[in-house]
């Protein structure tokens, strides 16, 4: 089962890209000065903590993508991304079919991500600036310089949690890419339902023989 159509062919070559950025934005060094804000702060660690991974030398491409996908575990929101791309459909689904989603939905993030540890190509990242959006919510907006291309504007949305920050969403050229997986998945489950839904990451988690819960 394809998860974008044809007609979505444009939307999803910028979700794409905007996932690759999301993957190895920690892997570009900080050209800004050192954030005084939670909000920046918690990104300008994720940087830190990615580098070191991505330059360790002892480290085989397996390790590193593991390593990487545990830092992707503690940065991002899962379980308020997954129920977000749902939308409407969550409250439509079983506990047996919650479960089995966010158990996927994780892995198919971590996995989609992780695949694009090769993407970096000499590009830098900085913070430009951090913005309180409510009690709960910060943006974080960064720029990212690409040696044989213009810059692209990143802003990242940001969930106070009990003890940090997490990623909620990630937004490229005006492009929210939570509103745009939202969209794609709505699309699966309107032609097959939650089920197909299911199957069809399980397919893109590499897990198209997991049994449901």
């Amino acid at each position: 089962m394809r998860m974008i159509d044809n007609r979505q062919i444009s939307r999803r070559r910028v979700l794409r890209h905007a996932g690759a950025l999301l993957a190895l934005a920690g892997a570009w060094p900080l050209a800004a000065a050192p954030a005084t804000d939670e909000a920046g702060a918690f990104m300008a660690q994720l940087a830190e903590q990615a580098i070191a991974t991505l330059r360790a030398e002892d480290l085989t491409q397996e390790q590193r993508a593991a390593a990487f996908s545990k830092l992707l575990n503690t940065s991002l929101d899962f379980d308020s991304i997954g129920r977000f791309v749902a939308g409407r459909h969550y409250q439509k689904m079983s506990p047996q079919q919650r479960m089995e989603y966010h158990r996927l939905f994780a892995v198919f993030v971590v996995k989609t991500f992780a695949r694009r540890l090769g993407d970096y190509s000499g590009e830098s990242f900085s913070v430009t600036s951090t913005r309180q959006i409510d009690d709960q919510h910060a943006l974080v907006r960064s720029r990212v310089i690409r040696p044989n291309g213009p810059p692209i504007e990143l802003d990242w949305r940001l969930r106070a949690g009990a003890s940090a920050y997490r990623i909620v969403d990630v937004i490229v050229g005006g492009v929210s890419m939570a509103v745009t997986q939202q969209q794609d998945f709505s699309a699966v489950i309107a032609r097959s339902g939650v089920d197909g839904l299911l199957a069809a990451l399980r397919v893109r988690a590499d897990e198209s023989t997991a049994a449901a819960n």
